[in-house]
């Protein structure tokens, strides 16, 4: 998950080989089956658990 002005938020979930600061998060989730990249240039990125 990348942002240039943006927040980055995580609620609830079990990353693992995290690397995050302020405007770019990479975590492998679960078995790491899948890849999934999130993008913005302003707007914030929220990820939360149903």
């Amino acid at each position: 998950m990348e942002t240039t002005n943006g927040k980055i938020t995580k609620k609830d979930f079990d990353f693992r080989d995290v690397n995050d600061d302020k405007k770019l998060f990479r975590g492998t989730l679960g078995n790491g089956d899948a890849d999934i990249r999130l993008e913005t240039t302003n707007g914030k990125i929220t990820l939360t658990k149903k």
